[in-house]
């Protein structure tokens, strides 16, 4: 997966409440947990096909993490952009 469930709820409104961040989640609470991390990996993954299928014609995708300082990752702006996508994919 090209971007994190983290890297997603911080993209996400303050009425989208994922799973485990409700320590009181029952029927009666207002703030009910209504997005599970199932579900945001399921768009993670919708948001990592839309890209695969835009760039393919250009790069090889699936694009592969790559050693950036001390840090390993996807090239820059590929998390970012899934990041963006899924949350709107959600949202939507």
């Amino acid at each position: 997966l090209y971007c994190t469930t983290e890297s997603v709820g911080k993209l996400l409104p303050d009425n989208v409440i994922i799973e485990g961040e409700n320590p009181d989640a029952n029927p009666f609470n207002r703030n009910a947990e209504n997005t599970t991390i199932d579900d945001i990996e399921f768009f993670i993954r919708q948001a990592a096909q839309e890209i695969d299928g835009a760039l393919g014609t250009i790069y090889d995708v699936p694009f592969k993490k790559t050693i950036v300082g001390d840090d390993v990752d996807y090239p820059a702006p590929i998390p970012r952009i899934c990041s963006v996508l899924a949350a709107s994919l959600i949202y939507n």
